[in-house]
């Protein structure tokens, strides 16, 4: 009955991957053997991963669309370097579809196609089809994670600041959103946000929270405190006020592991700043484009000051390659040493004659 109005084989393999999960809650224990059985855990609405995947796979055949199982190790179980039965312990289902391969997992509430939990992003998994061949795939996101935030601000006569945010977060990005705050109150998203800041957060509004096939957004109104520096009569501001990173969190002198990005994102920032009466540009920093490895990181910089009163900015963080090897580590410290510096660069006023 779910699909009987239904042709097009993803829109098939959507409603009852939804069903799956609507159906069948997650117990918190992993596994590619079923526990008690999938009729067990459909009647009762309850099972461990492999009762849920499995019962997801058997059902799009039986919709004659055509997945499999896929065999995978999650990050606490290391890497299978050989298929073997202790290799593995978490299973999901695969639909192939021409040249393309949708994932699913349908244990996890807020996960969607091709947007997996983080604990079994873990290089390879390996799909076991009908007649018993089997192959590797890469459990890689190939979309990238997009964070836009877009900042408007005024700064005030007395040297406060007034403005306005809007965040937009799309797939892994969205998945830990939601993971971490779909079912909060606008009362405790708030505080997280003040905490460690000298700021006041009203009007937050947050869209899209358990559409999980849409992009996450929200948007808040704040008043800033104690983010502009007089020096002298010149006046130090930093554009991304509360938003910017302040060290490089890669510290180490040498490393043994590779770093992990997990997935491919995009971290972007679009500041618009209006500067007080009485004010007027001196400097702003300088626009930049720093590159790592051949595009597998990128870093963009762009200020621009627009009519006496406003200064716009774009500044935008790409990492391509969500894996940086040990051999180029100290590389990627000094890129991301540059990234930091440069978004902590201060746009400098002085007072109109």
């Amino acid at each position: 009955d779910l699909i009987a109005n239904t042709t097009e084989p993803l829109d098939k393999a959507m409603l009852i991957y939804n069903f799956v999960k609507s159906k069948v809650k997650w117990n918190n224990y992993v596994g590619y053997y079923s526990d008690s059985g999938v009729k067990k855990a459909y009647k009762e609405g309850v099972g461990n991963v492999a009762d849920i995947n499995l019962m997801l796979t058997s059902i799009l055949q039986y919709a004659n669309l055509p997945a499999n199982p896929i065999l995978i190790s999650t990050k606490d179980n290391g890497i299978p370097i050989v298929p073997s039965t202790s290799g593995f312990n978490y299973v999901i289902a695969g639909i192939e579809m021409g040249d393309q391969l949708i994932l699913l997992d349908a244990s996890s509430k807020y996960a969607t196609q091709n947007v997996l939990p983080e604990r079994i992003l873990n290089g390879l998994g390996r799909i076991i089809r009908e007649g018993g061949t089997s192959d590797w795939i890469s459990l890689l996101p190939k979309t990238e994670s997009k964070e836009i935030n877009s900042l408007n601000f005024n700064i005030l006569e007395d040297f406060s600041i007034s403005g306005k945010v809007r965040v937009y977060n799309s797939n892994h990005l969205a998945l830990n959103y939601r993971n971490s705050y779909a079912k909060t109150q606008n009362e405790t998203l708030i505080k997280n946000l003040e905490k460690g800041n000298d700021i006041t957060i009203s009007n937050l509004e947050v869209t899209n929270a358990l559409e999980i096939e849409k992009p996450v957004q929200y948007t808040y109104e704040f008043n800033l405190n104690s983010s502009v520096e007089e020096i002298g009569e010149d006046l130090y501001v930093s554009p991304l006020l509360f938003m910017e990173k302040e060290e490089n969190i890669f510290k180490q002198e040498e490393r043994v592991f590779p770093i992990d990005f997990v997935y491919p994102m995009s971290e972007k920032y679009v500041v618009n700043i209006k500067i007080p009466d009485g004010y007027t540009v001196a400097s702003v920093p300088e626009n930049a484009n720093i590159v790592f490895n051949n595009s597998d990181a990128k870093f963009s910089y762009m200020a621009n000051v627009n009519g006496d009163s406003i200064v716009q900015l774009v500044i935008s963080l790409d990492i391509n390659n969500t894996i940086v090897l040990p051999s180029v580590y100290n590389d990627f410290k000094e890129f991301y040493k540059l990234v930091i510096d440069k978004q902590t660069d201060k746009i400098v006023l002085k007072k109109s004659i």
